[in-house]
């Protein structure tokens, strides 16, 4: 980068800063609205699940699902998650008081937040991409409103993304490398066996790194005969598994689920169901819609729907970009097959989840949070290249990540 181009750079990484502290500092409690912001409904049941902790010394019984009478008022509907995050929230309970661990916890999630924008730059880098990529990279997940939200509250999704991004750069292979023999050593199997274990132990995604670990070293096996690997990477699996077994037993004899998301989420939908014209058009007007931003609270008029209308264009032509850019190029590396496997197990889940219960929530996409940022800007910089307006790059990687506040302007 030149050197004007680097300062502007680090303004911009300024701002974002800012912007992530101020959320942390300005967005509500609870789903109210304050500030033309609104807080999280899910956000009370989350830190009531480190109070109980940090009173009772014992980890919390779900006995009611979201959809019951009172659940908002309650806010008893998170305790069937996986414990570390409000483990950790906890102990700053036991040690501060209950104010310094709702901060304490709040300030987590923005820390995880700011390493995964580290982690997405680093894993740009170790795949051979330029700097001016990773740069894009971490101006667009840094400005995105719904990275920024969920890295800004006190839930678990901000820590669970930062194990993701650490599996993966474990996965993902140097560009001058090949994930042979030399690739999947004990040690480095292993470690993504204690990464995908303890991340589990975050949140019940990432345990869609299983299948896509196993997968990764299956390729090393089937593409440059390393028997080895597969080997490997079932002993570093199971030794996940084995550090999770005791929770998923536990969730298991209480709510029949090792994961818990069918107690807690109730019956399946009634409304139009995704298999329905009707109930797939609902499905993907709202994943559009909260891809761009997350707050609920918009009022519905003509502007919000052009918003949604023009978010929509936009990923359309993300999406004829990212095919023109890999008919062009021919075959897939093995990082890129890493890479779209992810983000595939991750539709497969959100799709899945949809499909019984109707939660549009594209957050829950952001596992895969570099897949997604790699398709939104490797593709575009190759099609500016072409036609010469190499220029335009930054400014419309900046424009991606700042659209989605649009929305905010139909709250004043």
């Amino acid at each position: 980068m030149r050197v004007n181009t680097k300062f502007l750079f680090y303004g911009i990484v300024g701002f974002i800063v800012i912007l992530r502290l101020m959320f942390v500092a300005y967005i509500p409690f609870g789903r109210t609205v304050r500030n033309h912001l609104e807080g999280l409904n899910d956000e009370p049941s989350h830190f009531n699940y480190v109070k109980y902790i940090a009173v009772n010394r014992a980890f919390p019984v779900e006995t009611h699902n979201w959809k019951d009478s009172g659940s908002l008022e309650r806010n008893d509907f998170e305790y069937h998650q996986a414990p570390l995050f409000y483990t950790a929230g906890a102990v700053a309970y036991i040690i501060a008081g209950e104010h310094a661990a709702f901060v304490f916890c709040r300030l987590m999630s923005f820390v995880c937040g700011l390493l995964g924008l580290l982690l997405i730059a680093l894993i740009l880098r170790k795949m051979g991409l330029g700097r001016d990529i990773q740069a894009a990279g971490v101006i667009l997940a840094g400005l995105l409103p719904v990275h920024v939200y969920f890295t800004s509250l006190a839930s678990n999704d901000s820590m669970c993304w930062l194990f993701s991004l650490l599996t993966l750069y474990l996965c993902i292979v140097p560009c001058n490398k090949k994930p042979d023999a030399g690739f999947f050593t004990w040690k480095r199997c292993l470690s993504i066996g204690a990464l995908t274990g303890i991340g589990a132990l975050v949140k019940a995604s990432m345990l869609l790194w299983f299948p896509v670990a196993a997968a990764c070293a299956c390729y090393s096996w089937y593409v440059y005969k390393n028997k080895a690997a597969p080997i490997r990477m079932f002993v570093a699996l199971c030794g996940a598994m084995a550090i999770n077994i005791p929770w998923f037993l536990r969730n298991f004899m209480l709510y029949k689920s090792i994961t818990g998301l069918a107690f807690t989420n109730g019956p399946a939908v009634s409304y139009p169901h995704l298999y329905t014209p009707e109930g797939f058009m609902i499905f993907l007007r709202l994943s559009v819609r909260f891809f761009w931003f997350p707050m609920q609270h918009i009022p519905p008029c003509r502007a919000h729907f052009l918003l949604g209308v023009a978010g929509a264009i936009i990923l359309g032509i993300l999406c004829a970009l990212a095919v023109r850019y890999y008919r062009k190029i021919g075959r897939l590396s093995y990082n890129d097959v890493l890479i779209f496997g992810l983000l595939a197990f991750n539709i497969a889940g959100y799709v899945k989840y949809n499909w019984i219960w109707g939660n549009r929530e594209p957050r829950f996409l952001y596992p895969a949070l570099l897949t997604i940022v790699f398709l939104m800007i490797v593709p575009l910089k190759k099609a500016l290249d072409d036609i010469g307006k190499p220029g335009w790059f930054f400014p419309l990687c900046t424009i991606m990540g700042l659209f989605g506040y649009s929305y905010l302007l139909l709250t004043f």
